[in-house]
């Protein structure tokens, strides 16, 4: 079973990696404003609070739960599928 854990973390690890290069390639940049002169160093107009950053952070760690929760499923599912296939007598 351990052999089947170790492939399975492997699968997960290589899926959610290439998902979030996925994402990273997807996502459009941000839209940048005029550039300013050489040298000179941008402002920032508002500043961010700390309990806003970690809003963001937590939100985004629950999406990522979330998905994580979901992919689990799925590969569970097809896992159970695929043992009972191979444990259905052949003809």
């Amino acid at each position: 079973m351990s052999v089947i854990g170790g492939k399975l973390i492997r699968l997960l690890i290589v899926y959610f990696a290439g998902f979030l290069t996925a994402v990273y390639f997807l996502v459009p940049p941000e839209q940048q404003g005029p550039k300013s002169a050489v040298g000179s160093v941008a402002q920032i107009e508002q500043p961010v609070s700390k309990t806003e950053i970690l809003q963001s952070v937590s939100n985004g760690l629950h999406k990522c739960v979330d998905v994580t929760k979901e992919a689990a499923k799925d590969v569970g599912a097809k896992i159970k599928q695929k043992i009972d296939e191979a444990n259905q007598p052949t003809k």
